[in-house]
């Protein structure tokens, strides 16, 4: 019975990652992995990235990307994609959820 309520729960609500991505995922049923836990993962928790979120234009250019730096991983658990919460390395305090196809490694990422 709990995994039914879980799968209905998981099962709606599906979110827009961000207003920078079209890839929808569920927030509500991610897991969020402590930083000790993403020492191991392609990008973990305070890698500097590089990352060009998805755009609905027909044609982006091609020059647009942001730098930041890994604040959280998560887990779709649906879908099992990685969701990353990037802080932005420009004036703006921004933290953007950014899936890893959209991801780079900057200049000293381990």
């Amino acid at each position: 019975e709990v995994n039914d309520d879980v799968a209905r729960i998981c099962s709606q609500e599906i979110e827009t990652a961000s207003p920078l991505t079209s890839a929808a995922v569920n927030l509500k049923c991610s897991v969020q992995f402590a930083p000790d836990q993403t020492i191991n993962f392609k990008y973990p928790v305070n890698c500097p990235v590089w990352y060009k979120p998805q755009s609905d234009e027909s044609e982006p250019n091609v020059f647009d990307f942001f730098v930041g730096v890994i604040e959280n991983v998560k887990m779709d658990v649906v879908s099992r994609q990685f969701i990353f919460e990037i802080r932005r390395q420009s004036g703006a305090h921004r933290i953007d959820t950014v899936l890893e196809p959209e991801i780079a490694y900057a200049a000293h990422c381990p």
